[in-house]
């Protein structure tokens, strides 16, 4: 069976929208890409109560980046060609096209689909500048690129479209460069941000951190359904141990520090989500056996422990999150869902729009 023509994928992705052709499928409010027993790599249509709807062979090594609102189509990535990107039909498991950037650059982190689904919005960065880019690909030319501007920052790491809108924010992580002079170097900081554009590329708002907090690199983002923003970014103290901040942010208004506190962790925060019908937030590291619940009005925290927890996510109602021991969690009723024992879904998991 030939990669190219037939996949199945291994994320996790958000809610789907109530009209759609993936319902053709079922309900289906996630999906998550892993591996089996035989070693194959795999799509999965998961509902929110842990019932695997459908599978789709994957090449090896596969990123899921973006699911299509409406169409069963998803964007990944070859973990090995990390300036391709391939468009698959979940329905088909045929390939519908590949997307190059140029060879100067790499994708990087994820990408998302216009409010009507018409475009495609890629995050790039330039090898050796390492200068942020956001590119747009159009749907019904084949993904032909329309046009290109810059992510506002160096080094982008997430992009996300603002609910019922066509806001687009970028997380651009920042960097440090190093100015000589005489014999003293002097570091200056590329300041991390986020940033808000519309679909043509203006820049309607660029978040910046406090002056107290400007060597924080943010690192994870998520939106709530009203726009609020949660973000983590942190601060090497050291070679092995991270300082991290939580904040949320709306367009127009000022951030809010959630743990005001800078709490030390011996890895990155990996991803950050909001919890449904709550006002808390989530969050795992790398490499992590707990998932962290913080509260918006006052910060306080409780954990939940996950032996090997890959990724977490939410829709409208439940948060799920899969370990590397083939378990699907229900969150929110810190509940086990039943999965099948062979499957092993991996850190990549995309709430369906």
């Amino acid at each position: 069976m030939s990669y190219r023509h037939h996949f199945i994928a291994g994320s996790i992705v958000s809610p789907l929208i109530s009209k759609n052709y993936w319902k053709n499928f079922g309900e289906i409010n996630f999906i998550a890409t892993g591996t089996n027993n035989s070693v194959e790599n795999n799509l999965h249509g998961i509902s929110n109560s842990g019932d695997i709807l459908f599978s789709c062979k994957l090449p090896l090594e596969s990123k899921l980046l973006a699911v299509h609102n409406t169409h069963p189509e998803v964007v990944i990535e070859s973990k090995n060609e990390p300036g391709k990107l391939n468009v698959l039909d979940c329905e088909t498991q045929t390939l519908i096209t590949e997307i190059r950037c140029k060879k100067t650059r790499t994708f990087t982190g994820n990408a998302v689909y216009s409010k009507d689904g018409s475009k495609l919005f890629t995050v790039e960065i330039d090898k050796k500048r390492r200068n942020g880019f956001l590119t747009c690909w159009e749907k019904k030319t084949g993904y032909s690129k329309l046009h290109e501007y810059s992510s506002g920052g160096l080094n982008p790491v997430q992009i996300l479209r603002l609910p019922d809108s066509d806001i687009l924010t970028v997380a651009n992580a920042g960097d440090l460069e190093i100015h000589t002079r005489s014999q003293h170097t002097t570091p200056v900081p590329k300041l991390s941000n986020l940033t808000f554009m519309s679909e043509e590329g203006d820049n309607l708002e660029t978040m910046l951190l406090d002056y107290k907090y400007r060597s924080n690199s943010i690192s994870s983002m998520n939106v709530r359904a009203d726009g609020l923003i949660v973000f983590a970014a942190h601060a090497t103290n050291g070679s092995q141990i991270y300082s991290t901040l939580v904040g949320v942010h709306r367009v127009g208004d000022s951030t809010t520090i959630i743990n005001r506190s800078l709490k030390e962790y011996s890895q990155k925060i990996k991803k950050i989500i909001f919890i449904p019908n709550a006002p808390e937030i989530a969050l795992i590291t790398d490499y992590s056996n707990q998932i962290e619940i913080h509260s918006l009005f006052d910060g306080s925290l409780k954990r939940v422990k996950l032996p090997n927890v890959c990724d977490i996510a939410s829709d409208s109602l439940v948060t799920i999150a899969t370990t590397d021991n083939g378990k699907l969690y229900i969150i929110s009723q810190f509940n086990e869902i039943v999965t099948q024992s062979q499957l092993f879904l991996e850190d990549h998991i995309i709430f369906t729009p």
